[in-house]
C-alpha cells in the first residue's frame, strides 16, 4: 500500500503514533469497497526513536475489514453489480527502524489473511471452472525497505 501522507504524536501512554494515509489497493477501486481503511495507526513499543540500527523503533499495527455479499461493485465503465460472496480480512504490520539523517528507515512487514464467505454452489463452481480451486481463506505476506523524511514542526 503506497503512503499518501500522515503525522506522528505522542499517545496517552507516550508512546509515539504514526497515523498514516494510504493510497488504492487497486488503482481505479477505492479502499472501502474492498474493506481496507484509508488511514492506519501505528504504534511504538517504545516512547522514542532509536538512532541506533542494532536497536531499532518497532511500530506495529492490526487493521481489519469486511465487505459484505451482495454489496454493490463497480468497475470503472461497468454497471454496478452486487458481489457474489463476502470476505473479512485481518492485517498485521511492523515497521522496524531507527533515524538516519533526518529520516527514518528500515524495513516493513505485511500479513494479510482473508475469510470468504456466502458463497453459493453456483457461484463457487463458475470461480471453480474460471479459476480453479477457490479456497476459503487465503494468507498474503509481503516485506520491503521504507525511507521516511522527518520534518520539523511548522
Amino acid at each position: 500500500m503506497p503512503v499518501t501522507g500522515g503525522y506522528v504524536t505522542r499517545a496517552e501512554d507516550k508512546r509515539i503514533m504514526g497515523h498514516v494515509l494510504v493510497g488504492k489497493a487497486v488503482a481505479f477501486i477505492p479502499n472501502s469497497a474492498v474493506g481496507i481503511p484509508d488511514s492506519w495507526d501505528f504504534f511504538s513499543a517504545t516512547d522514542y526513536l532509536s538512532d541506533d540500527p542494532e536497536r531499532p523503533t518497532i511500530f506495529q499495527n492490526f487493521v481489519t475489514g469486511k465487505v459484505p455479499a451482495g454489496r454493490m461493485f463497480g468497475f470503472p465503465g461497468m454497471q454496478r453489480v452486487p458481489l457474489p460472496f463476502g470476505w473479512s480480512l485481518t492485517q498485521i504490520n511492523e515497521a522496524v527502524g531507527y533515524v538516519r539523517e533526518n529520516k527514518f528507515v528500515g524495513m516493513m512487514r505485511h500479513t494479510s489473511d482473508f475469510a470468504f464467505s456466502e458463497i453459493s454452489p453456483e457461484v463457487r463452481m463458475t470461480l471453480v471452472k474460471k479459476f480453479g480451486q477457490f479456497p476459503d481463506a487465503a494468507h498474503v505476506e509481503g516485506n520491503g525497505r521504507f525511507e521516511i523524511s522527518i520534518q520539523n514542526d511548522i
